[in-house]
């Protein structure tokens, strides 16, 4: 999900919203079972549409498309571990998610987009690359799962597609050099194949691992998020000289992984990255507690959402799993919640609102622990101005 299209879901006025979350169990034998829950859910929500007289004819056309989803079975039979489902009278978006989520079914004036957020935030999202000569597998991950990502159609599918002759990796010979000053990488081996025809072969390797770097640069959206390479010794120095990939990791994960489960590749990639997410994590709350005092943060509620709201929000930081029912009137720049709310008044989820506005207007978002949380509510920022 790009910020662009987060903030069309965030400014969107074409409501009622029905914003269906709940887990899948990967397909196989469990589908039927999560077909089950999401029809659960779609009741539930069916009630919160009733419940509210002025939406009648709204909640039909919603509840229908809502069931719609619900008879194709292959939505349930993806290896995915959510389902985010955001339906409205005129338009529907559906998600499927990496990392494990809780069931639930909300009514609001917006979409609920909290659980979206991993994918078009760059906090603690990567991606993992699995590279061999004999296959290419692309990973969308985060701190808690990996999905796989479909490459293009016309991204080659092995060295013997795309050369017409087959090759054994091991065949490849590395051959440490010594980089010419003011070469523009410092780590450039080279690789040679044994046996007639090496000049051909190699040529042939590079020709392939540059059509997978073309074909991995059109699949990823976010380039600014980090790249782990799972790959052999010689085919990851090879493409790591050519690619142009912006942040392809130093570190790298040996091996050869064309059948390896989601759960093997996300648990040998995540502790490439873990410690740079936890780098930028340390380093905002420093950032945090450093601009304290100045008038470059915000920890009330009530600050924060219309900090958000004006785009002023740099950095925010949000209670994992934290709620904060009210009501943010654009009209009157006011923040309403609890007793000061009106009678009849809708209201929406405050920090859900917060964060969904501070991401699709440029600004990092920390979804994090109590442990980690800088003040005592639910969310905090730093503030551009």
């Amino acid at each position: 999900m790009s910020r662009a299209k987060l903030e069309d879901l965030v400014t969107s006025d074409d409501g009622p919203w029905v914003t269906l979350s709940t887990p899948l169990h990967g397909g196989g034998p469990f589908a039927k079972q999560d077909q089950l829950a999401f029809r659960r859910l779609i009741e539930e929500a069916r009630s919160q549409l009733e419940a509210r007289a002025d939406l009648n004819g709204e909640a039909r056309v919603i509840v229908e498309e809502l069931e719609e989803i619900l008879g194709d079975r292959e939505i349930f039979r993806a290896g995915a571990r959510g389902l985010v489902v955001l339906a409205s009278p005129h338009r529907v978006e559906r998600w499927h998610l990496p990392n494990e989520i809780e069931p639930r079914a909300v009514v609001d004036a917006r979409p609920h987009v909290e659980t979206l957020l991993p994918l078009a935030s760059s906090s603690a999202h990567f991606y993992a690359v699995s590279l061999t000569l004999h296959g290419t597998r692309l990973f969308s991950c985060d701190r808690h799962a990996a999905r796989e990502l479909p490459l293009p159609e016309d991204a080659p599918a092995r060295l013997e597609d795309a050369a017409g002759w087959d090759i054994e990796e091991q065949h490849l010979q590395y051959h440490p050099t010594t980089p010419s000053l003011g070469s523009p990488r410092h780590d450039a081996p080279m690789y040679h194949a044994q046996g007639g025809g090496t000049d051909d072969r190699d040529v042939d390797i590079e020709k392939y691992l540059r059509a997978i770097d073309a074909a991995l640069w059109e699949a990823i959206p976010h380039r600014d998020a980090p790249i782990v390479l799972m790959s052999t010794e010689n085919v990851e120095g090879i493409f790591r000289r050519i690619t142009r990939l912006p942040r392809v990791c130093d570190a790298f994960v040996h091996g050869s992984f064309d059948h390896a489960e989601l759960d093997e590749i996300h648990a040998r990639a995540w502790p490439v990255v873990e410690p740079l997410f936890q780098q930028r994590l340390t380093r905002d709350l420093e950032r945090f507690r450093d601009a304290r005092g100045t008038g470059l943060t915000a920890e009330r509620l009530d600050e924060v959402v219309l900090a958000a709201w004006d785009g002023r929000v740099d950095t925010l930081f949000v209670r994992r799993g934290g709620e904060c029912a009210g009501v943010l009137d654009e009209r009157r720049r006011e923040v309403r919640t609890g007793d000061a709310l009106r009678d009849g008044e809708v209201h929406t989820d405050l920090c859900d609102r917060a964060a969904a506005d501070s991401l699709a207007k440029g600004a990092t978002v920390h979804v994090v622990d109590d442990l980690h949380v800088p003040v005592t509510g639910p969310v905090g920022a730093i503030l551009r101005w």
